[in-house]
């Protein structure tokens, strides 16, 4: 996923981790650049992507994956 840091104007603030509604403006980062996936990352680090929402499942869940506090991934 690409960092969305630095190219919307919400996403402009040299430390992202002090970062006030750091999900929030990631959303409309994305939004605004009409990318549908974005996630938060070490405590506001902003990434997206645009996807296939189809491809986004494909596998199915994953037995895999374990949950993290330091990764939150939303689809718009």
């Amino acid at each position: 996923m690409e960092s969305l840091e630095g190219k919307h104007s919400h996403l402009k603030q040299h430390d992202y981790r002090i970062r006030i509604n750091a999900l929030m403006k990631c959303a409309e980062a994305a939004d605004e650049q009409d990318l549908n996936l974005f996630a938060l990352q070490n405590g506001g680090q902003c990434f997206g992507r645009k996807i296939d929402e189809n491809t986004y499942r494909k596998h199915g869940p994953s037995i895999e994956c374990q949950g993290s506090a330091f990764v939150t991934v939303m689809i718009l």
